[in-house]
């Protein structure tokens, strides 16, 4: 009994503590959100002239597929950025999200400008190599995009619209950073 209580219990163990590594960047395979576990399904690397900035995963639920129809889904999803470089402040995160707004959302800008403004709120503190944002989307009656940082919960901010808007910046037609969406959605 004693024997098949430990095999159970490395096989635990290895499913929670399974990451994927990317450029000497290890990320969690797996983002429980206490409802559903998503998976990771695509990673890739946001640089800036030859310097890495961040890495970043984007997680589904096991059953869905990548796709470049992903952003208009109302599915749960959720994708992590995990800082690399010293550049990466919360002042840049701030203007990099306001930017990546103003470039993917030009027709809805007006309606979202207030979640907009909520969620440059949330990033106040310092943000230094090694830390992480997770950006969580739950669909249900009332949908929400939680905004963490490091494993603290930042806020949550409603709406679809939001959340096509928000991931929209490294998904969209029209992206941040073109190359790292063709990380991302190519899968791992």
């Amino acid at each position: 009994m004693r024997k098949i209580l430990l095999v159970i219990c490395l096989f635990a163990s290895q499913s929670i503590l399974a990451q994927y590594e990317i450029k000497g960047v290890k990320i969690p395979s797996e983002i429980n959100t206490n409802e559903v576990n998503l998976a990771l399904k695509g990673a890739g690397v946001r640089t800036f002239l030859w310097m890495n900035m961040y890495v970043g995963g984007i997680y589904l639920e096991e059953s869905q597929k990548i796709t470049q129809q992903l952003i208009e889904k109302d599915e749960d999803m959720a994708l992590r950025l995990q800082i690399m470089s010293s550049l990466v402040s919360n002042k840049r995160i701030i203007e990099s999200l306001e930017e990546g707004f103003a470039k993917g959302a030009e027709n809805g800008l007006e309606s979202l400008q207030s979640r907009i403004d909520q969620l440059v709120g949330f990033f106040d503190e310092e943000i230094k190599p090694g830390d992480s944002i997770e950006l969580i989307y739950k669909k249900s009656s009332q949908s929400f995009t939680y905004v963490y940082n490091n494993g603290k919960l930042l806020g949550k901010i409603e709406g679809f619209d939001f959340k096509k808007a928000l991931f929209g910046i490294w998904i969209s037609d029209d992206p941040a950073d073109e190359k790292m969406k063709q990380q991302l959605l190519s899968g791992i």
